[in-house]
């Protein structure tokens, strides 16, 4: 229970990291 609990949360911070890149390479690009 623990370790999926983990795994979500670590899921979303890399989902949280890839949107804020995407953001910054999108601005760039404009």
């Amino acid at each position: 229970m623990l370790l999926k609990y983990l795994f979500i949360k670590t899921k979303n911070i890399f989902d949280f990291i890839n949107q804020i890149s995407k953001n910054k390479i999108y601005k760039n690009i404009n």
